[in-house]
Formats: structure tokens, C-alpha cells, sequence
């Protein structure tokens, strides 16, 4: 992966960059219109990396069979000055939540994903009209956060055991959403209730996802009623819209699972995470479908803004 740094509010924030396979020896400067590249931004959870989501998760390998590019992210930590660790220097992004130390030092995520925009712009040859953030639960919340205030930027979002805490939805303009849950979920439980918090201290208390479901249906002005329901094995997929606005949402509620990644191995004790269900999917090859999806149409006639 291609590291790259940027200068902002007096802090250093670092992303990297994995082209695929097809493309990463090649002049990226000198590609044509025809050869820009959809991206894919993935954002770790809370005390996460972008080495663990890009190794893990299995992005890179998509990337390089779809044709695409992988960017990921890192988060600010706790403390700066100190390497990064998932129980004493967790890195966590500002999620809109109004919780954890990137919200009491107004650490400024927003601005970050905008110029990390700019930045890649500059050095790859991307289509501006596919641009999609995915990311696993604070990192996914994040994706919701920034799916309302950078909506002209991006073309889809999904979240994978992440809220939408935002409770002024009024993007410039609304966008597709794809949104992962398990049912035995201790950190964001699928109900609501008091979350577990693997750093100890005081436990946060969850709304139901229900609530991120309702918002976002009324964000695209879709019916809470799924226009299809289904269940594979003990997956239940909703999907929703389209809306008012011409856009979709899909809910995907996986039995069985805590808070990981469906698809892939567990990151975190079982004692924190709860359990990983059997292999049902691969979240990574579903979000991509989506996105691929939402690429096709605006290869038609997309209406994101070209990056400023």
C-alpha cells in the first residue's frame, strides 16, 4: 500500500492507498477519462488500523479482482505521541455520536475525508461520480456521519455494526445505504440497551438499530415498509425504496453474530465481541455488489460533485 500524509489543524493524518493490481505499476497521471477508477474509502472500527481492516476484511483482494481502488483510512488516537494499541491508545473517529475524545477535542474527521479527496484526486486517476465509504462499527457510524455532511462528494455508503447518531438528517442530497447487524451484538446491541465498552469505565447506552433504519428510510423518503424481504438461512435481508429520492436502503440482520465482520476471522476476543455466526456471506463481496450497483448508474448519469 502507498502511504500518504496530510497537514491538518497542526496533527498529521496518514492513508493508504492500494491500486489494483491491473493498474499499480502503470502511469496513474497519464490514464485516460476512460480508465478512471471507482474508490472505495474502508474505515476501521474504534482501536483498529488500516492494516488490520485492509488485511482482514479482505478489501485488497477485491480491489485487485474488480478493479477498483482501496483506501484506508487511520484514525486519530488517544494519544498522539504514543504507537497505537486497541486497549491503552485506541485510534476512534468522530462519528457524530457526541461521545469519546474525538468529539471533546473537536477533532476535525470531516475535514480530514475532504482532503484526503483532494489529495487522491491529484495522484489517481479516480471517477469523482463513484466515490463509496464503508466502514466496520465506529468507522461505519462515521460513514453515516459523513454520507450527511459530504453527501455532494459521495456516491453510497455502508456500515457494518455502526449507527447513524446524527439527529439532523438534512443532507444536500440523499444517497444509498447499506447497513450490516447481528443480532448478538454486545458493543451496539440490535435492540438498544447499555453497550459493552472493551476499554472499561462507564457503559454507553445504545439506541436501537432500528432508529439508524428509520432515519435514513426517511432521509431517501422510502416507505418503513421493505419493498422485499427475505431469508437465507438465518440471514434476514430488507430492502427499502426506492424512495422520494430515487434511492435505496438495505438492511441486513445476521443471526447469530456479534460484533465482527461476517465472513472473515473474528478480530477481537469472543469475550468482547460476542459470537462470529458460521460463514453465511462475505460482507465484503455483498458491500461491493452494492456499490457496483450504484457504479453502474452513474456510469449512465451520476450527479456527485467533481472533488474540490
Amino acid at each position: 500500500m502507498h502511504k500518504h500524509s496530510l497537514h491538518l489543524d497542526q496533527q498529521v493524518r496518514h492513508y493508504y492507498v492500494h491500486t489494483p493490481t491491473a493498474t499499480a505499476h502503470s502511469n496513474m497521471a497519464s490514464a485516460s477519462i476512460n480508465s478512471k477508477l471507482p474508490v472505495v474509502f474502508m474505515f476501521h472500527g474504534a482501536g483498529g488500523s488500516p492494516f488490520n481492516a485492509a488485511k482482514h476484511y479482505g478489501w485488497i483482494e477485491k480491489a485487485d479482482q474488480a478493479g477498483f481502488i482501496a483506501v484506508f483510512p487511520e484514525a486519530m488516537r488517544q494519544h498522539i505521541a504514543k504507537s497505537p494499541h486497541f486497549k491503552f491508545n485506541p485510534g476512534m473517529w468522530n462519528d457524530g455520536s457526541g461521545q469519546g475524545f474525538p468529539f471533546d477535542r473537536g477533532i476535525d474527521d470531516i475535514g480530514f475525508l475532504k482532503a484526503m479527496l483532494a489529495d487522491i484526486a491529484t495522484k489517481y486517476p479516480i471517477a469523482p461520480q463513484s466515490i463509496f465509504l464503508c466502514g466496520f462499527s465506529n468507522g461505519g457510524a462515521f460513514c453515516f456521519r459523513a454520507g450527511i455532511e459530504l453527501s455532494t462528494h459521495i456516491t453510497a455508503i455502508a456500515s457494518v455494526m455502526g449507527h447513524c447518531w446524527p439527529s439532523k438528517v438534512n443532507p444536500q442530497r440523499a444517497l444509498s445505504a447499506l447497513l450490516i447487524v447481528g443480532d448478538r451484538d454486545p458493543l451496539n446491541p440490535l435492540d438498544g440497551g447499555l453497550g459493552t465498552n472493551p476499554w472499561g469505565g462507564e457503559q454507553k447506552f445504545r439506541p436501537p438499530m432500528q432508529e439508524s433504519v428509520d432515519a435514513w428510510l426517511s432521509l431517501i423518503g422510502a416507505s418503513h415498509q421493505p419493498s422485499l424481504a427475505k431469508k437465507t438461512g438465518s440471514t434476514l435481508i430488507q430492502k427499502f425504496g426506492p424512495g422520494t429520492t430515487g434511492k435505496n436502503f438495505t438492511y441486513i440482520n445476521v443471526e447469530g453474530q456479534g460484533h465482527e465482520w461476517p465472513g472473515h476471522p473474528r478480530l477481537l476476543d469472543a469475550a468482547i465481541s460476542g459470537p462470529q455466526a458460521p460463514y453465511l456471506f462475505d460482507a465484503t463481496e455483498l458491500i461491493w455488489n452494492f456499490f457496483h450497483s450504484a457504479h453502474a448508474v452513474n456510469q449512465v448519469g451520476g450527479d456527485a460533485h467533481e472533488i474540490s
